[in-house]
């Protein structure tokens, strides 16, 4: 979702994780992701909800650490955006 702000635009990412355990026993997962990362001090990206991850701002990555009970599912989800001026064009 984009929308303009004041000479800026706001693209803001929302991803979903899902996580199925198809065995009949329960297993530990370690799941990582990562949010972009900006050189460019005209490009801020901000991260808004972490969906309970550990999160290293240096690196950007996300990081899930549990258990995943047998026959069950786990969605993991977390929520960046990205704050940029309106004339430049950046890919998503």
């Amino acid at each position: 979702k984009i929308k303009k702000v004041a000479g800026e635009k706001i693209a803001t990412m929302k991803y979903q994780i899902i996580a199925k355990n198809l065995t009949v026993t329960s297993l530990k997962l370690n799941v990582l992701d990562q949010i972009p990362l900006s050189a460019n001090e005209e490009i801020k990206v901000d991260l808004i909800d972490k969906g309970g991850a550990d999160y290293n701002e240096d690196k950007g990555m996300l990081k899930w650490v549990f258990d995943l009970g047998a026959k069950s599912p786990k969605k993991l989800y977390y929520e960046y955006s990205v704050k940029y001026d309106k004339d430049k064009q950046i890919l998503l």
